[in-house]
């Protein structure tokens, strides 16, 4: 909570504010005048900026605008102000509360992934909007086949001094639910990205939807089992931007996932995965008596069978997709009422989703699942 009588914090969150809407260069000014106004001057301009903010404005309408400043002052992820900001470290109460929610869950899944074929289901969904990042629209459509899955990318053969880069995408089970109980301008957390998916210390980005907003959004980073000097040396060295890229790099792979899962191709790709004792079960083990062994499906994608469900069987792989997946999105109609479009396939295979959609329906309704 900001104590809106202390100049310090209120002056720290106008920066934190505006770093998101201004380059490099013009944080540095707006910090400087900042700093060497008087009281006074502080105050009279803390109350005209409140004079003048939009009344009942909700996150869609604030992320519209935010978007026309950044375009108007031609912000990009390299000059953007963001870079001057320290990683957000989330609080200890909402850190305890993901962080027990994390444990609850478990993976049922392990996605192993070169470099290149992580670029390839990337490339299988569309943007609408080129201001969204990673797109809400499978928590607000409720198809999201992969709940808890680990994730391995090896970059070493497709980048030079590149690593294998494992982490855990956590969908909490209970998303839906919560969305719907949520007010329309509340911020729901349904997951979190594990940057240690093993056993130990480790630290969580947290991530969340709101009804009407296209996008997923951060706040920061909590930790886990760390001690306080190394969180205050991760977060010097880190800077928001790094983490705003790290995260959407993570949810870039795990989105693409999910699409392949729901193509009626790709989706054949991951039919036969091999089961393994998953080692490092959970984060957390009894030591009064023995854990049985649990397992985990382990996916190992051969390159050429992805470039066939998504290319055919040409050895070129020169043209599009056969069918590729567009992002739904929220759309305002004239009342002010928010309606989400519902996400579709294009491509010249677009037909087979919807007849494999249609089929669906036509065998639920024959079961009596209709309403």
């Amino acid at each position: 909570m900001i104590d809106l009588s202390d100049r310090k914090s209120v002056q720290e969150l106008m920066l934190v504010n505006s770093a998101q809407a201004l380059s490099r260069e013009q944080y540095a000014k707006f910090k400087d005048g900042l700093e060497a106004m008087p009281d006074e001057v502080f105050w009279q301009v803390v109350a005209e900026c409140i004079a003048t903010a939009p009344k009942d404005c909700g996150y869609k309408e604030q992320a519209k605008l935010l978007d026309e400043v950044r375009n108007a002052n031609g912000i990009t992820p390299k000059n953007s102000a963001m870079h001057d900001l320290q990683m957000g470290v989330i609080s200890d109460e909402e850190t305890d509360r993901v962080w027990k929610r994390i444990i609850s869950s478990r993976p049922s899944d392990e996605i192993k992934l070169t470099g290149d074929e992580d670029s390839r289901l990337i490339k299988l969904w569309e943007k609408e909007s080129e201001n969204v990042t990673i797109p809400s629209d499978l928590f607000f459509a409720n198809t999201i086949p992969l709940l808890d899955c680990r994730i391995t990318i090896d970059e070493t053969e497709c980048r030079e001094n590149g690593h294998v880069i494992p982490y855990r995408v956590v969908v909490f089970p209970d998303y839906a639910e919560r969305i719907q109980l949520a007010d329309e301008n509340e911020p729901v957390n349904v997951g979190a990205i594990v940057n240690n998916p093993v056993t130990g210390p480790c630290c969580f980005t947290p991530f969340y939807v709101v009804k009407g907003v296209d996008s997923i959004m951060f706040s920061g980073v909590g930790y886990h089992g760390v001690p306080e000097e190394h969180i205050r040396k991760a977060q010097a060295a880190m800077t928001m931007q790094d983490l705003s890229q790290m995260a959407i790099s993570f949810l870039e792979t795990w989105y693409g996932i999910q699409i392949a899962l729901l193509h009626p191709t790709m989706r054949e790709v991951f039919r036969h995965p091999k089961t393994a004792p998953d080692k490092a079960d959970s984060p957390v083990r009894s030591s009064k008596r023995k854990n049985r062994v649990k397992y985990i499906k382990v996916h190992v994608i051969n390159s050429d069978e992805m470039n066939a469900a998504m290319f055919g069987e040409s050895k070129t792989y020169t043209r599009r997709a056969l069918v590729w997946y567009v992002i739904g999105h929220w759309r305002t109609i004239k009342s002010g009422a928010k309606i989400f479009i519902k996400p579709c396939w294009k491509g010249p295979l677009r037909d087979v989703k919807v007849t494999l959609t249609e089929r669906e329906r036509i065998i639920v309704q024959a079961a009596g699942g209709a309403q």
